[in-house]
């Protein structure tokens, strides 16, 4: 083998280790979202927690693309009448998903589908 096939051995091994790293990183992230999630959300009327996972999953969704440099965005969760309007937006969303357009929204109904897989794991 020349050293041309040996530097290209090395890099596409660089990049599967280099994968399998990123991807551990985000599952373990995912779990610790998906447990701080569920603790926040036993707090939360039944009724209304899918609603508040959704909505929760919309802020974590805008909060990463923020990265964090808004902060009304913290203020806004602290007033309950902006929750509580979202929370009846994300029912109306919750009851007819083939109305969604808003990619964040989208998102974040993707994320509560893996959400929902992994509290059935963990039960």
């Amino acid at each position: 083998m020349d050293t041309t096939t040996m530097i290209i051995i090395g890099f596409v091994i660089l990049g599967m280790v280099a994968y399998f790293i990123l991807d551990y990183y985000k599952k373990k992230n995912m779990e610790k979202l998906f447990n701080h999630i569920f603790e926040t959300s036993k707090q939360v009327p039944i009724k209304k927690r899918t609603a508040y996972q959704l909505f929760m999953f919309k802020e974590t969704i805008a909060a990463s693309v923020k990265k964090g440099k808004d902060a009304a965005s913290a203020e806004r969760l602290n007033n309950p009448k902006y929750v509580e309007i979202q929370l009846i937006n994300m029912t109306k969303i919750l009851k007819d998903t083939s109305t969604v357009k808003d990619k964040r929204i989208k998102q974040a109904l993707k994320m509560l589908e893996d959400f929902k897989k992994w509290e059935e794991k963990k039960e």
